[in-house]
């Protein structure tokens, strides 16, 4: 097995565990355990559990970064569903990556420290950056009447429907509904 594909393995095993059981209660040697390596093996990649740890969360901000892109990329699909299809993108991320819906809600709760709080910050400045891209495109024509805080305000609306959506689920049912969240989406692109 080459170097990067264990190494996949065991940011995707450690992922697993630290959403799970939490940093505290999740240990090397659980990891290791799960993709029948010896403990040994896991520093050869990474020099302790915290370096590991804030590699998960890197490797997951990248992935979801990764997939915001290509919904925004998929040039076959007219914008207005691109975004519809990025706001359900977010609401699955709160059973997809847990460390960073977690993370978030630390944010929130004021509740970081200082690595794990730049690391969600680049996150946040990242997705930002693209829905900046994506919203200039769409108004190129009237690039001089850009609001430069749509993007962010977008990012963070989506969070918001998520984090609002999940807490419905329970019950079966969902705050906005698709109908409700297509015509929030034609405000933003309208």
């Amino acid at each position: 097995m080459k170097n990067n594909e264990r190494k996949i393995q065991l940011l995707k095993a450690a992922s697993k565990r630290f959403s799970k059981l939490g940093y505290n209660k999740t240990t090397l040697e659980e990891v290791a355990r799960d993709i029948r390596i010896g403990k040994a093996t896991i520093y050869h990649y990474f020099k302790s559990k915290d370096e590991l740890f804030y590699e998960v969360i890197e490797w997951e901000s990248n992935e979801l970064l990764e997939k915001i892109k290509s919904i925004f990329n998929n040039e076959s699909v007219e914008i207005f569903e691109r975004f519809f299809r990025y706001f359900q993108y977010k609401e699955n991320i709160l059973s997809e990556n847990k460390m960073i819906v977690n993370l978030l809600l630390k944010k929130i709760s004021s509740d970081l420290i200082d690595k794990e709080s730049d690391l969600v910050n680049k996150l946040i400045e990242n997705e930002v950056e693209i829905l900046r891209l994506v919203i200039s495109f769409i108004n190129r024509e009237q690039i001089e009447k850009f609001d430069e805080n749509i993007p962010r305000e977008i990012v963070t609306l989506s969070w918001m429907l998520a984090f609002i959506n999940n807490k419905f689920s329970h019950q079966n049912r969902k705050l906005f509904n698709d109908e409700r969240l297509r015509s929030f989406i034609k405000i933003f692109i309208n």
